[in-house]
């Protein structure tokens, strides 16, 4: 039964306490029941189980092990090399560490939020202590991927700049309005390079926001995420964006060159757009989903 909810076969657990329900109170060598077990591998299908189907009351709850650990501090302790989110980067495993923590605290008793073990310590000072390396990790991954994405968003910033201070087939001289306003690609041009100069510039912003931060715990439930997920975002948008105007600020160079067959000429450079996208939207994806939701797929 504690092999089963280490794993999180709920299934198992489930049927075992239909068939005997005293046995959530039973413990193993260290005092610790199947909640606890559930608790500390992270097994949160096994312990929403417990909870919707009303398997988890008081007694549960306020069982400690023989440590004087309750479920919260269980929940706060992170044992050294574990690894229990199917997630890359130390700074979302840390941010998932958080929404878990707050997940158990949600249905604990007040009093026992701030209950001691026997090192008179509470479940916030262990969350703390025990995360202290995997914050270093995580700032460092952070660091490291602002300062190389920061770097991507400037230059792509200045090219943008460049790119929207120069009009596509001139102006008239007569008029001095652009010879090309009437036309679709010209309209794509203006408007895509806009774009990928403001969301630059945002980008460079949200990684600037990542550097300059303190890096405290606290930082990990919503602020680092939220602007690692909208610089990451912005990058994505602005080089797509600069993308798109490229092609179509050359689209009239190339136009009187391959006649009929510029289109087609296009088709195959926007393949490497296509590539770009399906190699870079998986990470995008996976932070956004990963900071929406309560808890991680595991």
């Amino acid at each position: 039964m504690f092999e089963a909810a280490k794993n999180g076969i709920s299934e198992m657990v489930l049927l075992i306490l239909d068939l005997k329900p005293e046995a959530i109170f039973e413990g193993n060598a260290e005092k610790k029941n199947i909640v606890m077990l559930a608790v500390e591998h992270r097994q949160h299908h096994l312990y929403d189980d417990l909870i919707n189907q009303h398997r988890i009351n008081k007694t549960v709850l306020e069982h400690v092990d023989k440590y004087g650990n309750n479920l919260l501090h269980i929940a706060a302790n992170l044992k050294a090399g574990k690894q229990f989110w199917r997630i890359r980067g130390a700074a979302l495993h840390m941010h998932m560490e958080i929404k878990w923590y707050q997940f158990v605290k949600r249905s604990m008793p007040p009093h026992l939020v701030v209950g001691q073990n026997i090192e008179k310590r509470t479940p916030k000072e262990i969350l703390q202590d025990s995360h202290g390396a995997l914050i270093m990790e995580g700032s460092k991954w952070l660091t490291d991927t602002s300062q190389s994405c920061s770097l991507v968003a400037a230059l792509i910033a200045t090219v943008a700049f460049a790119s929207s201070a120069t009009v596509p087939g001139g102006l008239k001289q007569d008029t001095g309005v652009p010879s090309l306003e009437h036309k679709t690609i010209f309209i794509v041009s203006a408007i895509s390079s806009l774009v990928a100069l403001s969301s630059s510039m945002v980008s460079v912003v949200m990684f600037l926001g990542i550097l300059t931060s303190s890096f405290k715990l606290k930082d990990f439930r919503t602020d680092l995420p939220y602007k690692l997920l909208w610089g990451l975002v912005s990058l994505l948008i602005s080089i797509v964006s600069m993308i798109i105007s490229f092609y179509a600020g050359h689209f009239f160079v190339l136009k009187q060159e391959f006649n009929q067959n510029a289109a087609l000429v296009y088709e195959i450079l926007c393949s490497s757009l296509v590539v770009f996208i399906i190699y870079k939207f998986p990470l995008d994806f996976e932070i956004v989903w990963t900071t929406i939701r309560t808890r991680p797929p595991r």
